[in-house]
């Protein structure tokens, strides 16, 4: 919900830190923390590579439905492709986290 309201509003927070203030950062490390929360939450799904793709696609397709409606629900807000991109490469962050913990966990 908080993904969604920051993405919509007309004015969101600016950070003033110059590294933190990158958009594409931001919108990387969200999805990062949004994928992660979803792999833990489809805990029902026992496999983990069907249990990560689910995660990694809700993420993916969450955050272009939210590109969507900020190109055609708002009028001080505007679409970007390189937000979708950086959102998947924040879930792709996400999965390889996810894979290394599994993998130091088994060894």
């Amino acid at each position: 919900m908080t993904i969604l309201v920051l993405s919509l509003i007309p004015s969101p927070p600016q950070i003033s830190n110059r590294l933190l203030s990158w958009d594409k950062l931001q919108h990387a490390s969200a999805y990062t923390v949004f994928t992660l929360f979803g792999y833990l939450a489809f805990s029902g799904i026992a496999d983990h590579k069907r249990r990560i793709s689910v995660s990694m696609g809700v993420a993916i397709g969450f955050g272009a439905l939210v590109e969507l409606f900020q190109g055609v629900c708002t009028v001080s807000r505007q679409a970007d492709y390189r937000d979708v991109v950086a959102n998947a490469i924040g879930a792709l962050t996400a999965w390889c986290a996810i894979t290394l913990l599994k993998r130091h966990k088994q060894g």
